[in-house]
């Protein structure tokens, strides 16, 4: 990934924080001539491995069901907030508009895990995503058990993270100001997010 040196996250810590925040993933794989993309929740867990684990499952009839028994190594790639950038609202002229972005890109290598440790996994994403919305959240396990039989369960230590942060951190703190003025007058969900998720990483 092309990350000029004022957008290149690399505290661990804040990266990981990114999957915990935004971890509906893009998966890919590649064998000759072709490209496998799968989007997907992950289950994070920072403790499992140097730089953390993420689990995941896909259909059996996906090809990622099967891709890994050949190829060795994935990406994910986690998309945060995002927006267009007019280049009007910035104090220095003439400038030209842009899109800001977060993102991290994550690569390992899947293996796949047994039923029970599928299970396990289920039990735990459903847990975590439900978390108290519902006291009545858990799966019965004669369906559960079911629907592993048409599904396909990984895991992977992450091996290489890498986050890039477009936020204008190479603007002046004026044009970053008036960027994120406009952000809120323009006053979509797509800009809001955009720029709350600028005012936290400022702190």
């Amino acid at each position: 990934m092309y990350t000029p040196k004022p957008f290149n996250i690399t505290n661990i810590n804040c990266l990981h924080d990114f999957i915990e925040a935004y971890p509906f993933a893009t998966l890919v794989s590649h064998k000759v001539p072709d490209f496998d993309v799968t989007h997907l929740p992950v289950l994070f867990n920072r403790d499992w491995g140097e730089k953390g684990t993420l689990s995941w499952h896909v259909a059996k009839a996906n090809p990622h069901a099967t891709a890994f028994d050949e190829i060795k190594s994935a990406l994910l790639v986690f998309h945060g907030p995002h927006a267009y950038v007019s280049h009007t609202w910035y104090k220095t002229t003439p400038s030209v508009p842009t899109w800001n972005y977060a993102v991290v890109h994550v690569y390992g290598e899947p293996q796949k895990i047994s039923q029970d440790c599928l299970s396990e996994d289920l039990s735990k994403m459903v847990s975590h995503y439900e978390g108290t919305a519902s006291e009545n959240h858990l799966i019965p396990e004669p369906y559960k058990n079911n629907q592993l039989d048409h599904i396909v369960g990984f895991r992977m230590e992450i091996s290489r993270i890498e986050g890039k942060y477009k936020l204008g951190q190479n603007r002046s703190s004026e044009d970053q100001e008036g960027m994120l003025q406009g952000l809120r007058k323009k006053n979509t969900p797509e800009t809001l997010s955009l720029a709350n998720f600028i005012q936290k990483m400022r702190g």
